[in-house]
Formats: structure tokens, C-alpha cells, sequence
């Protein structure tokens, strides 16, 4: 067994480990995945189909099915229900994701490739950096180069909209001591960042959401907002949160955005510092 000291040299030349590749029969399809379905002995029923936006797909005899939400295994035992009612004997079906769609996960920050992934079944944070070609060592980052933060879309809001939960995990603990405790399986629409050196992240109902670079002269939280595009109109400045993390600890700072810009109370207003993440709420109102 090789030593668990090993595991960035694992993730950064040869891919992720296969002891945690991803389960794919349990992934849930969704709407814009591909699936190709086979009918044993029924070349007219062997079709490629594109999961709709209502999760359903068109089948032969069967019109309109609904497939999301439902494991390839269940789709499979579905459709011979169906054409066993009355179109065939004993139907065989085999269905295959040709193409992964509805699901994504985005790595951002000091990953050498960052951006949204799809998911194809159920996979972890080590498989994620991984498939972002692993982390970019960063000189000077302190502990802001030890972090991944883990930002989870949770519960569900007006318009659709849904409030984000924030996780702080220790990146060294992870992939350099191995501890596996840390190594979360991954949900649709996470976004896993690691911090870049002089750098804050500006997430939630911002208009263009994502990583800002500290000015020399340093940046304020309502400043890196503004640099975000500035607010959503369903966003609520009252709500507004700074996330740090402090000596291996997560620490969550408040701030109505209102007393800054509308009354012009700058003195409310809170000084970034690497690493942090700015977090714009909905407004239920």
C-alpha cells in the first residue's frame, strides 16, 4: 500500500484514485442528459433520447416517459413494465448515459483547471480536484493556501432561488495527512473553492459571481460587490455575510449593505482579507 503521504503526487500525475471513483449506477438522471436505450431483439426500439427540461423523454409505443430523478436501473425496469403491458412478451432493456448534462460541480480558485464539472454518479472533493488537475501550490499563501471552502445550495427559497451553506475543511489534513473524514461526497450545483493568494470570492445573488483580485491598496466587502457586477434584484443587502477563516476556523461577519451605500456609513463596511468570501443572500421580500 503506498503511503498516504503520497496522495498529492496521486492526484496530480496520475488522476484520481480508483478506490473512490465514482458510482454511476446510482447517478439520477436529469433534464439535458443523453441516454441511449436498447431493446433486446427490437432494432425499431433502440433510440438515442435527450432527457427534457420536464424530465421526461419520447419512447416508441410509449409516448412520454418520466425519467428524472430515476437511476439507469430504474429507468430500465420502467420502460419493460410499460411495453410488457400490452406491446411486448418479454421485454429486455438496457439503458446507458451517453452524455452527462443536468449535474455540475464548479472548482474554482487555486486549481490549475477551474471551472464546472458534470458529475457522473456519486464522487467526493478528491475526485473533483482531481479532475481539476489537482492544486496550484502557492508561495506566501499561508493559511489561506490550506483551505477548500465548500459551498452547498440548500433548502429552497422564493423564485426558485436557494440559501447556500459554507463549509471550511483543512486542505493540507486532507490531501497531504490523508485524512478521509474530510473527503465529503459531492452534491449538483457545489461549488469547492480554494483560495488564491490576494484574492476574495464573491458569491450568492451577485450579478457576475466569482473570484476578485485584492487592489494593493486592499478591498472593502461593498467594493468587491460592486466589482461583482453589483446586486441581483432579488438580492437582499441586509443580509449580507463575510466568510473567514481565522487560525483553522471558520468565522462569519454580518453586514447590511444598506447602511453603506444608501445612508453612506462607510465605517460599517469590513476590509477583506485573502481568502474571504463574500456571501449576497436572497431576499424573501
Amino acid at each position: 500500500m503506498l503511503p498516504i503521504l503520497l496522495f498529492p503526487f496521486i492526484l496530480g500525475v496520475f488522476g484520481y484514485p480508483s478506490a473512490y471513483a465514482a458510482d454511476s449506477s446510482e447517478y439520477q438522471v436529469g433534464g439535458r442528459d443523453v441516454l441511449k436505450i436498447t431493446v433486446y431483439e427490437e432494432e425499431d426500439l433502440t433510440k438515442t433520447v435527450r432527457v427534457s427540461g420536464e424530465g421526461k423523454i419520447t419512447f416508441p409505443l410509449l409516448g412520454e416517459v418520466k425519467a428524472a430523478g430515476l437511476t439507469v436501473g430504474q429507468i430500465e425496469r420502467k420502460l419493460e413494465g410499460l411495453l410488457r403491458d400490452g406491446y411486448l412478451k418479454n421485454p429486455q432493456v438496457l439503458v446507458l448515459v451517453e452524455e452527462y448534462r443536468s449535474q455540475e460541480v464548479y472548482v474554482l480558485g487555486a486549481v490549475n483547471k477551474p471551472g464546472a464539472y458534470q458529475l457522473t454518479g456519486q464522487a467526493t472533493l478528491l475526485e473533483m480536484i482531481s479532475r481539476a488537475e489537482g492544486v496550484v501550490m502557492q508561495k506566501g499563501a499561508g493559511r489561506a493556501g490550506r483551505t477548500l471552502i465548500l459551498l452547498r445550495p440548500i433548502g429552497g427559497g422564493a423564485n426558485g432561488h436557494q440559501k447556500v451553506e459554507t463549509k471550511t475543511l483543512d486542505l493540507h489534513s486532507l490531501l497531504v495527512r490523508g485524512d478521509l473524514s474530510l473527503n465529503f461526497k459531492v452534491r449538483d450545483k457545489d461549488t469547492i473553492y480554494i483560495p488564491k493568494t490576494d484574492s476574495v470570492f464573491v458569491f450568492g445573488e451577485v450579478k457576475q459571481p466569482g473570484e476578485i483580485q485584492i487592489l494593493g491598496k486592499g478591498i472593502t466587502a461593498a467594493e468587491a460587490i460592486a466589482m461583482a457586477g453589483g446586486l441581483t434584484r432579488i438580492a437582499s443587502p441586509r443580509g449580507v455575510k463575510v466568510v473567514r477563516v481565522v487560525n483553522g476556523a471558520e468565522q462569519t461577519i454580518y453586514l447590511n449593505l444598506n447602511d453603506i451605500i444608501k445612508r453612506g456609513d462607510k465605517n460599517k463596511d469590513v476590509a477583506l482579507r485573502s481568502g474571504d468570501i463574500v456571501v449576497v443572500p436572497e431576499s424573501f421580500f
